[in-house]
C-alpha cells in the first residue's frame, strides 16, 4: 500500500512534527494582574479553553510524552 493511502499515518507523522515544534517553542513567562479593578481572566485565557479535536489530539500527545520520560 502507498503512502497516499495511509492517511491515518499521515496525519500522525503530521502530529508528531507539530508536537515536536510545540515543545521546541520557547514559553512566555505569565503575566500577573494586581488591583482591585484587575480583570480576572483575559479574553485571550476564555479563548484557549476551547478546544477542537486536533488540539485535543495534541494535548494526549504531550502528556503520554511526559507521562513516557517520568515528568
Amino acid at each position: 500500500m502507498s503512502i497516499e493511502r495511509q492517511p491515518a499515518r499521515l496525519a500522525t507523522i503530521n502530529l508528531r512534527r507539530q508536537l515536536d515544534a510545540m515543545e521546541n517553542k520557547p514559553t512566555k513567562p505569565e503575566k500577573s494582574f494586581m488591583g482591585l479593578l484587575s480583570p480576572k481572566k483575559r479574553v485571550e485565557d476564555t479563548m484557549d479553553t476551547v478546544d477542537n479535536e486536533y488540539t485535543r489530539v495534541l494535548n494526549y500527545m504531550q502528556s503520554i510524552r511526559n507521562s513516557m520520560r517520568g515528568e
